[in-house]
């Protein structure tokens, strides 16, 4: 289960790994914290606050089918507010979907948020909490994130901003980013997704065929906890290619 604030965070940030874990039968899900209404809105024509949410709605809708994943209901938190809710609060809204889908594996972002969007870091707080009050014992926590040599060719062109925040994308060292998945096989898919964003393509456009092939190879993550369970990362695969690995991992002691 992914866990995002807005409409393109799936396909952007973890569309590849998405793609790949539903290509092989797992059951993948999508949750959407927010319908992305104060997004970019790239088609001029359509100016209404409703209109961009049921469009946004739209292409969220068949770029999850794009990618062969089941997009649960999108909770329309409002958008660039969810640091203004309470984690509690907020954690409280993704909680019943780990109790009733039961997930072996949470994607979301780190604590950094990727670029700093405070909807963005929120939802990593939240989901965090959730999952450790909710996750079943045994399921495991991913982060997603950029490493620092893909961030320093991308950061000059993808930066914005949120009224008064600016957003850059933030790059972790490799160390820090041990999960690689390589999406060779659906990077193509990955890509197709995006563009049913079409109300966000501005936010892309200055992406070249370089990008998009640096951002079509591996998607990267580090495991930030599993539930009821400690673990020494001496234990952990220091190069892992499946985040599911780390499910068989047998020396992982109970916390006391």
């Amino acid at each position: 289960m992914a866990v995002l604030a807005h409409p393109d965070d799936e396909t952007f940030l973890l569309g590849g790994t998405l793609a790949h874990y539903a290509r092989y039968g797992h059951k993948v899900l999508v949750l959407c914290l927010t319908g992305g209404d104060r997004g970019e809105n790239a088609l001029s024509h359509l100016s209404e606050s409703s209109s961009i949410t049921s469009l946004r709605r739209l292409e969220l809708e068949q770029a999850c089918r794009m990618l062969g994943v089941e997009l649960l209901p999108v909770q329309n938190l409002p958008d660039g507010k969810l640091s203004e809710l309470s984690v509690t609060k907020l954690a409280g809204v993704i909680a019943p979907f780990l109790q009733s889908h039961q997930p072996e594996i949470v994607l979301t972002f780190g604590p950094d948020g990727l670029t700093g969007h405070p909807d963005h870091i929120a939802t990593s707080k939240a989901t965090t909490l959730a999952f450790n009050r909710a996750a079943h014992r045994g399921a495991a926590l991913f982060y997603a994130g950029l490493r620092h040599s893909t961030v320093e060719r991308l950061s000059n062109r993808m930066e914005g901003k949120l009224e008064n925040v600016m957003l850059e994308l933030v790059g972790l060292p490799d160390e820090k980013l041990p999960f690689r998945i390589d999406i060779h096989q659906t990077n193509r898919c990955k890509w197709e997704a995006l563009t049913c964003h079409r109300t966000q393509v501005g936010s892309f456009a200055s992406l070249n065929q370089a990008d998009l092939q640096l951002l079509g190879e591996y998607e990267y993550f580090r495991l930030a906890r599993v539930a009821g369970k400690q673990w020494l990362p001496s234990l952990l695969p220091q190069a892992a290619n499946d985040l599911l690995q780390v499910l068989e991992v047998e020396e992982i002691e109970a916390v006391a």
